[in-house]
């Protein structure tokens, strides 16, 4: 060996621990030790036994390793802490089931919606394939937190949620569902114009729409269409499905038209 590798190898043998470290196992045996080993509750001081019975519902939640499962109870007051699905009415201020007459079908629209105020704009979400529209009811309250003159419609597409197809007849339509883009493009305009009659609104408010995945596909047909006329502000497409309509330089435009 060398002098310059000498060297080398002495500087780096001088960073090492004097000591080679104990092997995993070594440690294993020491926790089992430790587990196996317990304090009479009698030598324990009495604020120690009050800390360790009120820790109860904690470590019974302990697994075999020692790790602990947090109990969500253990963050919330029990007034806060709700198990199972919360209501709709945490979100939004109205829930509609707007009949559309067609004439092969007959649609139920079933909508979510909180009215805008002071000539706020309108929100019109339109969640992705397999959601419903509670999917964006965190999103709801978050924006009218900001915009507090915001209305929200959240609408449910066919097949999805609580909107349901009929025939005339009455008898509820199975799948499989049409489940084009043109038609559930078609089904989210008639949505929002059947909120507009329901409520007497004498025009459309300002409106911006929103989709999610499948929604953001289905919204910007209803923009490239013009199917809510110059009502739309703008798009606001979120993950959409790949593919769908980039390849048309006229959405980018659609405002200035």
């Amino acid at each position: 060996m060398s002098e310059l590798q000498k060297s080398f190898a002495k500087a780096k043998l001088a960073g090492l621990p004097s000591e080679a470290p104990l092997p995993l196992h070594a440690f294993r045996e020491e926790d089992e030790d430790a587990e196996g080993s317990t304090l009479d509750s009698h030598s324990l001081p009495e604020s120690a036994q009050e800390e360790d019975s009120s820790s109860a519902s904690s470590t019974s939640s302990a697994s075999s390793t020692g790790t602990i499962k947090p109990n969500p109870q253990d963050y919330f007051d029990n007034d806060q802490f709700v198990q199972g699905p919360l209501s709709w009415t945490n979100y939004f201020a109205q829930e509609y089931f707007l009949e559309n007459v067609r004439p092969d079908e007959v649609v139920i629209h079933h909508v979510y919606l909180t009215e805008p105020s002071n000539k706020g704009p309108l929100f019109v979400l339109h969640h992705g394939a397999g959601s419903s529209g509670l999917s964006f009811a965190i999103f709801a309250t978050e924006l009218r937190k900001a915009l507090p003159n915001a209305g929200v419609l959240s609408a449910e597409a066919r097949g999805h949620g609580e909107t349901v197809v009929k025939s005339h007849d009455g008898t509820v339509k199975r799948e499989p569902h049409d489940f084009t883009i043109r038609l559930l493009s078609s089904d989210l305009s008639d949505t929002v114009k059947l909120v507009q009659a329901k409520l007497n609104w004498p025009q459309l408010p300002d409106i911006v729409l929103v989709g999610h995945s499948l929604g953001g596909a289905i919204i910007t047909d209803v923009a490239l269409r013009r199917l809510l006329g110059a009502a739309v502000l703008g798009c606001a497409i979120l993950d959409v499905v790949e593919g769908t309509h980039f390849d048309r330089s006229d959405l980018y435009f659609l405002a200035k038209s």
